[in-house]
């Protein structure tokens, strides 16, 4: 039934008016929140003669300039973070066998925002807490698998871990 496929219905409900504006507001947070808190990105901005207070909403994203592997390479391994390090709940990292491992770092609330953001995925496509949910992702390298096991978590479904190869090549 289609009232059951909602993970945040006051959000994914809202009027796509007042959807744009929820948008808005949370584009326009942050674009203050990376300029105050991160030298890079405020530094990023200005060299684009952007100010915060220019970036109001979705139709600004194209103004703000892009982050770009080597960005990321420039700034191993914490130097892109927009919060302190001690407020760092989880760090994944690649394996850089194309130079600098590429830093991924997580607050509580990232990883919160994170599982909702796939739970609401996977109520949008009817799983539920009665459903078995395999995360077929990796947890390795690429962290989407961790995201869809968070998610399916929350949700309550019951979940396998993806199989995982032995050195051997057969499946653990």
């Amino acid at each position: 039934m289609l009232k059951d496929r909602f993970w945040q219905p006051k959000i994914e409900k809202l009027r796509p008016q007042a959807l744009l504006r929820l948008q808005n507001r949370r584009v326009a947070a942050t674009a203050r929140y990376a300029y105050e808190r991160n030298g890079f990105y405020r530094r990023k901005l200005k060299e684009s003669g952007i100010r915060p207070s220019q970036v109001k909403g979705v139709a600004d994203l194209r103004k703000i300039p892009f982050t770009t592997k080597a960005d990321f390479r420039e700034n191993y391994p914490y130097g892109l973070l927009a919060a302190p390090l001690d407020e760092v709940s989880r760090v994944h990292a690649s394996s850089g066998t194309t130079g600098d491992p590429t830093v991924v770092a997580y607050t509580e609330m990232d990883l919160e925002n994170w599982s909702d953001c796939i739970a609401r995925c996977l109520t949008m496509t009817g799983v539920t807490r009665k459903d078995i949910y395999q995360v077929i992702l990796g947890y390795g390298l690429f962290t989407g698998g961790l995201g869809f096991h968070y998610g399916a978590e929350k949700v309550g479904a019951t979940w396998y871990p993806p199989r995982q190869e032995t050195q051997n090549g057969r499946s653990g």
